[in-house]
């Protein structure tokens, strides 16, 4: 009978305890779930931060290139592209020189066609009568034996104006005052160069 009791007793407790293994494994898997779910929810803002520190990096560096940018065309006065335009203009001198040497002008001797030279007019660190030369604005240029001081005060594409008030155009000899010398403008470029000659009788 006892045994009989015995089986009976564990035939009813087999189904109560598959029933809580059955619930330990469910409260295992609810477990292991809502842990891969926290471990997601992690990523998912670690990845959000990662997003939002990266774009506000990418923004900081447009907005440094950006002023950068603005500094350098600020910076930009012209200046480059006028060294671009003397650059030209010595290859351009250059290869005319290559092409057509010019003439080294011949020294000053103690007797000119008119007379021997005026201890008075200027002799040396001068512009030698009718020699080519480059002027640009604001410099001076003294002609050898004469009183002629040549300054430009404004070099265009296609003139020179001299600070006397005499306006030199290519092909055009321009009296000078202050003696009987003429100025001619050989070449002219925008960028503030001019190349002039002077002739005196």
């Amino acid at each position: 009978m006892r045994r009989n009791r015995r089986m009976v007793l564990i035939d009813r407790l087999i189904p109560f305890l598959a029933a809580f293994v059955g619930l330990v494994a469910l409260a295992g898997a609810v477990v292991v779930q809502t842990n891969v779910t926290t471990q997601n929810e992690a990523i998912r803002t670690e990845l959000t931060n990662a997003r939002q520190a990266m774009e506000l990096v990418v923004q900081r560096t447009e907005n440094l290139s950006t002023r950068l940018d603005s500094s350098a065309e600020r910076a930009d006065d012209g200046v480059a592209d006028a060294l671009l335009a003397l650059q030209e203009r010595m290859v351009k001198l250059e290869e005319a020189a290559q092409s057509a040497p010019l003439a080294a002008p011949a020294p000053l001797s103690t007797d000119t066609a008119d007379g021997p030279l005026d201890p008075n007019l200027p002799t040396a660190d001068c512009i030698p009568q009718g020699t080519r030369f480059m002027v640009t604005m604001d410099d001076g240029f003294p002609i050898c034996q004469s009183r002629i001081v040549i300054t430009a005060a404004a070099i265009s594409g296609d003139m020179v104006a001299l600070d006397s008030g005499v306006t030199l155009v290519p092909g055009t000899p321009s009296p000078l005052p202050g003696g009987d010398c003429t100025a001619s403008l050989l070449t002219t470029d925008a960028a503030g160069f001019a190349e002039l000659r002077v002739d005196c009788r």
